[in-house]
């Protein structure tokens, strides 16, 4: 399947990457064969999904946009993995700090 981007960069993801997230696997049973629009993802934060779902679950830095891109498109284990390591990194924290980190 092929899906594009919110600045226009075309991926070709893999079945597996398709079943694994609940929007394109939707899509996929409605049109299949055509390319997919996702108007909330960039292709940053593509690959950092993509890279995600190649080496079993590794992610760096969780940011708020990429948090809110892997929900668009339904990606339960990334999204899970984001908010464990969201909630990680905000334990301590002061409200103002907290406020900057989820961009409020």
């Amino acid at each position: 399947m092929d899906v594009i981007t919110s600045d226009g960069c075309l991926f070709q993801v893999t079945s597996k990457f398709v079943q694994d997230c609940a929007l394109l696997r939707n899509i996929m049973e409605d049109a299949p064969g055509e390319p997919v629009p996702l108007p909330n993802v960039s292709s940053v934060m593509m690959n950092q999904m993509l890279s995600f779902h190649m080496n079993s679950g590794r992610i760096q830095e969780p940011e708020i946009g990429l948090l809110n891109a892997v929900d668009y498109i339904g990606y339960d284990l990334m999204f899970d993995d984001l908010c464990q390591k969201m909630e990680d990194s905000l334990k301590g924290k002061s409200v103002t700090e907290i406020r900057k980190i989820l961009e409020l």
